[in-house]
């Protein structure tokens, strides 16, 4: 029964965010691909089961797993990484800088038109632009509407690909200009230069201008085009928006959004800490106690508080119905036994349908000769050190570096039914670490790393 409601919810989904062509290719290929995943897994389970490792039974992120380990000889650096619709694109950090995409690509969406010197790449919904190191942009893929016309004039510093349009900025004045399809004003690009960040949505768009000001412009149901009063006396340093949502970072590195709030995506997760109430002293004594310019301290019981604070955010993505973000721990939750580290973390929140907002702990596995284990869920003794998320369609990506080999790997999550996430016609590619395989059609789960010698972990 749980099956065919998420069956349904899924239809209703592609009903309503895909052409008809996605939704009857869709259901046509489905029976197919789950024959496929059910080999994978019934080929995985027997060659794990040969391998000198039993399930996980210990506490971890991997209980109950079997565990197989395997090898690739291209040894993998990441610069960049940018997830779209049902295709993700990223550059691999060596000397020519090559873009490499993988999911989707019946649209041509992961096809660059030149294959080396990348500086930046922005995913979108069926097409892709990127910016080479020259300064010149690239939007290749789905043209119907006018979003990837190839080869766009003048100099560009940054672009982003929404659904059916995109914006950017150009050098050397940093204005706006937009294209693609122009309903609701989406296109309508603000006159003025010198602006440092911009975003292209699903029908909206946002920008912000080296004084701090923010400017949207496009549909404004759900308030996404509107800066809430609470938020106007702040300064902006960059902008991201998704679906009906737009989310903001100021010069404090307070981030804030607003928008659709249905399935959470506009909800800031916010560092929350339990203290104990000292004596009879009540919450506003406590806010004294605790520096009332960073905590508020609520929900007063049981001989407990709880004091919230925001997060000091590094970076942020703006999903379809989620978010993710880089924040930066305390020092006091960077500590791991008698040493410290940068402790760079990553969140995401918002729609979980296919746990996209899942972010994923260390993985699991046979560590060199020794017995199998598996390492324990926990964000203190992480050596993986998050630098960039980015939020997708249905699906996340996120570039952390690992203390240990001093290596940029690039992690995927969430809906993998066009390969978006590392895995393409009953294959795993790009080879996976870590995580959960639900094998059933599109409502799987898995996370890959990229490096020279990763574990894979099938149920």
């Amino acid at each position: 029964m749980v099956k065919i409601l998420l069956h349904l919810l899924l239809l209703l989904h592609l009903a309503l965010s895909h052409d008809l062509v996605d939704l009857f290719t869709w259901v046509t290929s489905r029976r197919a691909r789950d024959i496929q995943a059910r080999r994978l897994l019934q080929t995985s389970a027997t060659d794990a089961a040969t391998e000198d490792c039993p399930p996980v039974t210990n506490s971890g992120s991997c209980l109950g797993f079997l565990i197989q380990e395997r090898t690739i000889a291209d040894e993998r650096d990441w610069e960049f990484v940018s997830s779209g619709g049902l295709h993700t694109c990223a550059i691999r950090r060596t000397s020519n800088l090559p873009l490499l995409c993988f999911g989707r690509g019946a649209e041509g969406q992961k096809k660059p038109p030149i294959a080396n010197g990348w500086h930046t790449v922005s995913s979108g919904w069926k097409f892709t632009c990127g910016i080479l190191l020259t300064n010149q942009l690239y939007c290749w893929g789905d043209n119907r509407h006018g979003e990837a016309p190839g080869l766009l004039d003048g100099l560009w510093q940054q672009v982003s690909a929404g659904k059916k349009h995109a914006c950017g900025i150009t050098l050397p004045d940093k204005t706006i200009r937009c294209w693609g399809e122009s309903n609701n004003g989406k296109t309508n690009a603000p006159a003025g230069k010198g602006y440092l960040s911009v975003c292209s949505a699903t029908e909206h768009s946002c920008a912000v201008n080296a004084q701090g000001e923010m400017v949207c412009w496009g549909l404004a149901t759900h308030d996404r085009t509107s800066v809430p009063n609470a938020l106007s006396s702040r300064t902006w340093v960059s902008v991201d928006c998704g679906g009906a949502v737009t989310c903001a970072m100021d010069d404090t590195a307070r981030l804030e959004c607003w928008g659709a709030n249905v399935r959470g995506q506009a909800t800031v997760p916010q560092r929350q800490q339990q203290v104990p109430i000292l004596g009879n002293q009540t919450a506003e004594q406590l806010d004294g106690t605790y520096d009332p310019t960073t905590f508020a301290v609520t929900n007063c019981s049981n001989g407990q508080c709880i004091r919230t604070r925001p997060y000091h955010w590094l970076s942020f993505s703006v999903g379809y119905h989620h978010a993710c973000g880089v924040f930066l721990r305390d020092p006091a939750e960077r500590v791991c036994g008698s040493s410290t580290s940068p402790g760079k973390n990553a969140l995401c929140w918002g729609d979980y349908a296919y746990d996209q907002d899942n972010v994923p702990f260390r993985p699991c596995g046979k560590i060199g000769t020794e017995t199998c284990s598996a390492w324990k869920r926990t964000a203190i003794c992480e050596n993986l050190q998050w630098s960039m998320m980015s939020a997708g369609g249905y699906h996340s990506c996120a570039i952390s570096r690992d203390d240990e080999t001093g290596k940029n790997m690039i992690k995927c999550w969430g809906l993998v039914d066009d390969g978006q996430i590392g895995y393409v016609n009953g294959q795993v590619v790009l080879i996976a670490a870590g995580g959960k395989l639900q094998f059933d059609g599109r409502l799987m789960m898995m996370m890959m790393a990229l490096s020279s010698a990763l574990l894979a972990c099938w149920r």
